[in-house]
């Protein structure tokens, strides 16, 4: 007798919270499924439907299991019987799954009419907002709950749990988890034959990129602010780029295009986490260095640049989880990389912490960061400990990308008072809309600028104690350093982050140093150079010709001294409101010259003229009227990138 009430106990627990968890990923989908039609294939699409649906529904066995658990002590107990109890507890989780689901209906109903613009809540009012809603929707949920109870309808809908309906569906619930895991594994990506590994010398290869890290905010780029003491002393002994542009104006397609060395409307990567797709998936410069002996490795601390999430993490001998502070982000993140599911489930698990770093600070206000620079490179020293030579290994370091949450000694160092310590109190002072700000708020902008800079000031002394360990232990003797960033950040223009179709400088001029082996003295290099140059030269360093399909030329020759006849160009585009599958309609490509940028609406094929000016000035950013550069830098992008065109330029 026990064991029928405790089975059906669990029963209807797990039965109501598969109910829950199935609505949830249903709006989930439902809502983001236009995002996944921009840059996911309906096979991709569905695996991850599936892995998703496979996990809500086993964290609903847990759940369900562990309730049961708990209560279990009360059900069996001396006195009323347990089916009396069995009911009252139905009674309790039917009305907490009832709450539970429409908290979560009435969440997406918000949020889709705030996206379609029916609503505007902003930043400043939103958790107030949120909290009122929440309220408002306790009451009327409490008084249905007195009308439906008095009229037996809740016992009715709870009774509707018990018997052959609740068996049934618990059998259907751990057939179709076990089923969709099982079809997400064999659906996976099979792993690509690769060639035997041509046993050669070459150096190693250290690939160090910030993420967010705008050379406008470097000591060693002119900023009056000293934020990079430890990149200073490295650029004094290395080859320092003065004119190296990002490809794209964030993560996602600036990583693809450095480590294939294409821009993203040849690789068709666009979006945030938008993967590689067939060939492209096996053109990039980790698979060419592992067929030339070289044991690649890698330490990604955001999940929208880790390899796993750009559909190319074989390419990789060793791939770790990216290191992020928070226990159930780690565990959660470890726990799905390692588990044989699809490409497609892995890189959704890899926005688990990147989400829970997102939300944590914006609700709780917390301010300590999640993803302090340190744990990058701690983890990158564990990788080094594994590795052999030649070696390649690329450290992305997420800070300083915002939150930016310095810690003391580097707390207070340029901004004395305590503002804009939490992610809450950032965006309520900013009064964000889009990336946007208003002129009014550029004094406070101004004071986050400084608390990005002191984010950067630890980003680098992590950046010198690695070195400093690497340099003590031996390690770069035969190692070319290379220290990079994926995209910068403006504060200034009206423009707040990164991203967007406004190419600002601040966003798109990023740093590049290089040291080769052995090197002892430095050199400026002031030539105007992408980032779709980065995996030529890496190759080239290692003694590899450059692959035909690469866009970029490698950049050994000006490490050796030598000029190039041609004038050079830097490309950036930014194309996410066109889908991967489809012609480019709409987006900017921007063209650089060195002291000139053109950005030209795809659309419109309208473009504007800019003067640039020194690494450190403001209000830089004024349309110039110069007709003939103007038509030169326009016919320029059209016969670079005529595929997104079409003809009649």
């Amino acid at each position: 007798m026990r064991y029928r009430v405790l089975r059906e106990l669990w029963a209807r627990l797990t039965t109501l919270a598969a109910v829950v968890a199935l609505i949830a990923v249903a709006l989930s989908i439902l809502g983001g499924i236009d995002g996944l039609l921009l840059f996911e294939t309906g096979r991709e699409i569905a695996r991850e439907i599936g892995a998703r649906v496979a996990i809500a529904l086993g964290l609903a066995v847990l759940l369900g299991t562990g309730l049961t658990l708990v209560i279990a002590p009360y059900v069996l107990q001396r006195g009323q019987s347990a089916a009396e109890r069995l009911v009252r507890i139905s009674r309790l989780a039917t009305t907490a799954a009832l709450l539970a689901g429409s908290c979560v209906l009435t969440g997406t109903g918000i949020r889709w009419a705030t996206t379609v613009g029916l609503l505007h809540i902003t930043n400043r009012a939103s958790i107030y907002t949120w909290d009122a809603l929440a309220a408002v929707q306790l009451v009327l949920f409490v008084f249905w709950h007195r009308r439906t109870a008095r009229r037996g309808e809740l016992d009715s809908l709870s009774g509707s749990l018990s018997g052959r309906f609740t068996r049934r569906f618990v059998l259907l619930t751990a057939a179709g988890g076990l089923l969709t895991g099982l079809s997400a594994e064999s659906a996976a990506a099979p792993t690509r034959p690769r060639g035997a590994r041509q046993r050669r010398a070459g150096p190693n290869i250290l690939l160090v990129t910030f993420d967010a890290l705008s050379a406008q905010d470097m000591s060693c780029y002119g900023y009056y602010l000293p934020t990079t003491p430890n990149i200073d002393k490295f650029a004094r002994s290395s080859h320092r780029f003065t004119n190296y542009y990002a490809a794209c104006t964030f993560t996602t397609p600036s990583i693809a295009s450095m480590l294939t060395g294409r821009y993203p409307s040849s690789v068709h990567v666009y979006h945030y986490g938008g993967p590689l797709h067939g060939s492209a998936a096996e053109r990039t410069l980790p698979s060419q260095l592992r067929l030339s002996s070289y044991r690649t490795a890698a330490s990604v601390a955001n999940p929208g640049a880790h390899p796993g999430c750009l559909g190319f993490g074989g390419d990789f001998d060793i791939l770790p989880a990216p290191p992020i502070k928070d226990f159930a982000a780690r565990e959660a993140t470890q726990l799905f990389h390692s588990a044989p599911l699809a490409d497609e489930a892995a890189r959704a698990s890899l926005f688990v912490p990147y989400m829970l770093e997102q939300l944590s600070p914006r609700l709780f206000g917390e301010v300590h960061s999640t993803f302090p620079p340190a744990l990058s490179f701690q983890q990158a020293q564990l990788i080094l400990t594994e590795l052999s030579d030649p070696f390649f290994l690329w450290v992305h370091v997420f800070a300083p990308h915002f939150p930016y949450q310095p810690e003391p000694p580097y707390l207070h160092r340029f901004l004395p008072t305590n503002e804009l310590r939490t992610h809450a109190e950032f965006t309520d002072m900013i009064d964000l809309s889009g990336y946007s700000y208003r002129a009014a708020k550029q004094p406070v902008v101004d004071k986050a600028r400084l608390r990005y800079d002191e984010w950067i000031a630890q980003s680098d002394a992590a950046f010198g104690d690695f070195m400093q360990r690497l340099e003590a232990g031996g390690r770069l003797r035969d190692t070319a350093v290379i220290v990079s960033a994926d995209h910068g950040e403006s504060f200034q223009q009206g423009f707040l982050g990164h991203g967007g179709p406004q190419q600002l400088r601040p966003i798109v001029h990023i740093p590049l140093a290089v040291r080769l082996p052995g090197q002892l003295h430095g050199s400026v290099i002031t030539t105007v150079v992408d980032q779709t140059a980065l995996a030529p030269t890496l190759l080239d360093i290692a003694g590899l010709a450059t692959p035909s399909w690469m866009d970029g030329r490698s950049l050994a020759p000006l490490l050796r001294g030598e000029r190039r006849d041609a004038p050079e160009l830097a490309f950036t585009q930014f194309l996410v409101p066109n889908s991967v599958f489809g012609r480019i309609r709409r987006g900017t490509i921007g063209v650089i010259d060195g002291g000139h940028q053109c950005v030209l609406d795809i659309a419109t094929r309208h473009s504007d003229l800019y003067g640039l000016s020194g690494s450190g000035g403001s209000n830089f950013y004024r349309p110039l009227e110069n007709t003939a550069l103007h038509a030169s830098l326009r016919q320029q992008i059209f016969g670079r990138f005529p595929d997104a065109f079409g003809s009649g330029a």
